[in-house]
């Protein structure tokens, strides 16, 4: 339904907020961010809807949850070259994806590696099994050559997309759902929980949430101290799940707020766009935004 597109890193950003209600976080980019490198593709199917992306630079992608609708929807993720793609620090085999359902309400986090193409569909299914699947939160297998077969046609139709071989995929694809609908839940890979038995997924969020309010290290001391869980463990589980130390997660998604505020058409000042964003004291964060964002704040605005 719509031909290629290239992007800047903004315009990227948006669209992937819209459809992962997620930020996108990049601590180091390769080009200007006016360089439209980036790209995103969409395809509408029936039942299926069609996204394929792709950034030059490795991102970090975080959501607290897939906002609910009237139609209950599923993100389906496939590697499309199996470059790594990881989610929840748990990486994507050849023949796994990773499900997402708005049902579940759960956090997630992916880290996607650059110059992956990452393909979406965009599922509507009310098949109680997979969507019990959905919920596991890791990725999930199904038959090596269903993957192997979903992935070439992908790449085929990623050289002109949108294309008729898209019609094929979107027969696999469902007769993929109907495979996973009959697996078992998969289990963790490792212990998801600390000592206090709150699960990894809450309490990632939960330590999130504690920095809107305070610094990282408040927060993770708080966050130790009323769910019984070590620092360490809380420093350790955070860095493999979203790729980040706490504290570099809190300066990075502060620049990444502190950017949006800027670019929103009401802010007039950097000095607004500051206290918008919580970013108070501004000489700590300025050098690294020129180096992240190779430009200016007074620019951005």
């Amino acid at each position: 339904m719509t031909n290629l597109n290239h992007f800047t890193f903004d315009e990227f950003s948006e669209k992937l907020w819209e459809l992962f209600n997620g930020q996108a976080l990049i601590p180091n980019f390769s080009s200007t961010l006016d360089t439209a490198n980036f790209t995103f593709q969409y395809l509408e199917r029936d039942n299926v809807n069609f996204y394929l992306f792709e950034s030059p630079d490795p991102i970090i992608l975080f959501s607290f949850h897939l906002p609910l609708s009237p139609h209950s929807k599923t993100l389906l993720l496939l590697d499309v070259n199996s470059g790594g793609l990881r989610l929840n620090g748990i990486e994507c085999k050849n023949n796994q994806f990773a499900l997402i359902s708005e049902q579940s309400q759960l956090p997630f986090c992916f880290q996607i590696p650059a110059n992956s193409p990452i393909l979406v569909c965009d599922i509507k299914s009310n098949n109680k099994k997979f969507n019990q699947l959905c919920h596991s939160m890791v990725p999930v297998s199904i038959d090596v050559n269903y993957a192997q077969e979903l992935r070439e046609i992908t790449q085929k139709s990623a050289k002109s997309f949108p294309d008729n071989t898209v019609n094929i995929g979107a027969i696999l694809l469902i007769r993929i759902v109907e495979l996973l609908a009959f697996h078992p839940t998969p289990m963790r890979q490792e212990a998801p929980t600390g000592r206090s038995k709150l699960s990894r997924k809450d309490f990632i969020p939960k330590c999130i949430n504690f920095m809107m309010e305070m610094s990282s290290t408040e927060a993770i001391k708080l966050l130790s101290k009323q769910q019984n869980i070590s620092e360490k463990t809380i420093r350790n589980a955070f860095k493999y799940i979203t790729g980040f130390t706490p504290k570099e997660f809190e300066q990075i998604s502060k620049l990444f707020a502190f950017r949006r505020a800027l670019k929103r058409p009401e802010i007039v000042t950097v000095f607004e766009a500051a206290i918008v964003s919580d970013v108070y004291r501004w000489s700590r964060y300025a050098s690294r935004y020129s180096t992240i964002f190779k430009e200016l704040p007074i620019k951005t605005l």
